[in-house]
């Protein structure tokens, strides 16, 4: 079991875009994102210090395929959730909403659980 870090921020060209991450050094439009995962792997949504004022708004939905054991919401805005044990090898589109800056965000990036 790994824990896997996705970073969330605002596009700094175009602010009615979110860009994700998963090694703060490449990021990408959500329709270009996909974060590799495992079984029972523990995923972090975390927004980057450039949005301290934001969080992640509602609960990650997995569009009631339910990929994920566990939602947690902590109190710096980040978001929490674990992979289920019975869901491998499969590619999930899940929608994220976020809360920054008073602006609201709504995407759709992929989640790819490894068997």
């Amino acid at each position: 079991m790994n824990t896997r870090v996705i970073w969330v921020k605002v596009n700094p060209n175009d602010d009615k875009e979110l860009q994700f991450s998963n090694d703060r050094t490449n990021w990408y439009a959500d329709s270009d994102f996909t974060t590799i995962v495992s079984v029972n792997d523990t995923v972090i949504w975390q927004l980057t210090e450039y949005n301290p004022n934001g969080k992640i708004q509602k609960d990650v939905d997995d569009n009631h395929k339910k990929i994920f054991s566990e939602h947690i919401k902590l109190d710096n805005g980040s978001f929490v959730a674990v992979v289920k044990s019975n869901v491998e090898g499969v590619n999930f589109r899940y929608r994220l909403k976020a809360k920054i800056n008073n602006k609201k965000y709504n995407h759709d990036p992929v989640i790819k659980i490894n068997a």
